[in-house]
Parts: C-alpha cells; structure tokens; sequence
C-alpha cells in the first residue's frame, strides 16, 4: 500500500463492537509482553475462561483509543 493512503485508512478506521470481541492491549510494554498478553487472552477465550471482550492492562495495544483490538 502507498503510504500517500495510510493517512486515509486511519481517518476510516472504526472501533470494534462488542460482538467482535476484540482484544485490546497497551503498547507501551515491550513487543514480546505485548504477544505475551495476547496469547494469554486468546487461550483464555479458547478455553471458554474469558468474557467477551478482553482487556490487556499494561502492555498498551489499543488499536485506534483505549479498547480492545
């Protein structure tokens, strides 16, 4: 993708509802405590331990504002 486009596609970016059930992570933490987090919630959800919706506290993904992605 050109990078001309990238401003675009951010200006278009929507939150996810709830029925999506994203994850969403802090990214102030090291990239590895990030995969860490995320793998941790989705083996929680594979398990069937998990809500709808999980929140990863202080790693810092949070996809276009705080929430799940």
């Amino acid at each position: 993708m050109p990078v001309a486009l990238l401003d675009s596609q951010f200006k278009t970016l929507e939150e996810p509802t709830p029925d999506e059930h994203p994850i969403v992570v802090d990214v102030v933490a090291r990239p590895a405590e990030i995969v860490a987090e995320i793998m941790h919630c989705l083996q929680k959800r594979q398990s069937g331990s998990s809500s709808t919706e999980a929140t990863l506290q202080g790693a810092g993904v949070t996809g276009a504002s705080k929430g799940e992605r």
